[in-house]
């Protein structure tokens, strides 16, 4: 079976919308269902963003539904606050922990959704990309206080 290229991924500042780029073999299978080599993407949230969601039930399963500061509860910082991504305009939850094989209720999506573009091929390999809209806004769990926001996310695309 033909297996997916590694990935190189491009962020790209634009008000709040990022775009994701990719390359994977042309013949690459998108999906979540595991033991048929399908490619799966994951928002994989950092440590200390999913260790402060756990104070204000924002986990569901073995996902974050909201990516809080890296410093949340530190001086200076915003509380009250939390980034939400939207691919196609839907909410995606952000992975707790890298679980390979877990499907949607981890975290996985399909690679390839419904608005990534295809940019050309070469090769026998495909280029896409496709862009993710980040709203920042209240969760509602804690008293809003103004101050600095910062997190990240690590993209991953996975064979499930």
């Amino acid at each position: 079976r033909p297996l997916p290229l590694p990935v190189a991924l491009v962020v790209k500042k634009g008000s709040n919308t990022r775009q994701i780029g990719f390359a994977c073999e042309s013949t690459v299978v998108s999906g979540v269902a595991t033991g048929k080599s399908n490619v799966a993407m994951g928002l994989l949230a950092p440590e200390s963003s999913v260790n402060s969601a756990w104070g204000f039930n924002l986990i569901t399963g073995k996902t974050v539904t909201w990516l809080l500061d890296t410093q949340y509860g530190a001086p200076g910082r915003a509380r009250g606050v939390g980034v939400r991504v939207y691919r196609a305009g839907n909410p995606v939850n952000f992975m707790a922990v890298s679980t390979v094989g877990s499907g949607s209720e981890g975290g996985w999506m399909p690679v390839i959704g419904s608005n990534t573009q295809q940019n050309g091929s070469q090769d026998g390999i495909n280029y896409y990309s496709e862009s993710f809209e980040a709203r920042l806004a209240s969760f509602g769990a804690d008293t809003l206080t103004a101050g600095g926001y910062q997190s990240h996310v690590q993209v991953l695309l996975r064979i499930q």
